[in-house]
């Protein structure tokens, strides 16, 4: 469809509602897409929250479509040791793995924090990459690296591409 008739498609749809349309990683969008943004917007019935990272964000915001329109711009800062450990908690309980969570000390958090550099997303590949490999360590018999601790940690990095090896 033209970008006309999709836009007259989702006022008709969706104009007696309240929508907010939240994007990710919107560095990731072409020209259409954003241009598509901006008609949407500009109609009143959408409103956008469109996450990027920084840089790009920066970028996107000086383009011919979003230069001239309202917007707010709020950088969100390092996780903090606290956040970190109270994530992985929250997630273990969740998850039905509560018995992981005298695992994870300050100690363990803070290397973590050390190679994803406070950074949510990287936080969350290091511990899929930490379960992995206490998974194949469990399935295996490799007793020393069953549990998180420094070396696993390390390899997950590794495993990452974060430290070269």
């Amino acid at each position: 469809l033209p970008i006309t008739q999709l836009k007259d498609l989702a006022i008709s749809e969706f104009a007696y509602e309240e929508n907010i349309i939240i994007v990710d990683e919107a560095q990731l969008l072409n020209e259409k897409v954003l241009e598509f943004i901006r008609i949407l917007s500009d109609t009143g019935y959408f409103n956008f929250i469109i996450s990027m990272h920084k840089d790009e964000g920066q970028e996107i915001l000086g383009l011919q479509h979003f230069a001239s329109r309202t917007h707010i711009v709020m950088t969100l800062e390092k996780l903090s040791l606290k956040e970190i450990l109270n994530y992985i908690q929250a997630q273990l309980f969740k998850n039905s793995l509560g018995e992981y969570v005298e695992e994870f000390s300050v100690k363990e958090v803070k290397q973590i924090n050390v190679y994803a550099d406070g950074n949510f997303r990287q936080m969350k590949q290091m511990l899929k990459h930490i379960f992995s490999i206490m998974d194949y360590a469990q399935r295996n018999s490799k007793i020393g690296y069953t549990k998180p601790n420094r070396c696993v940690i390390t390899m997950a990095a590794i495993d990452l591409g974060i430290i070269n090896a």
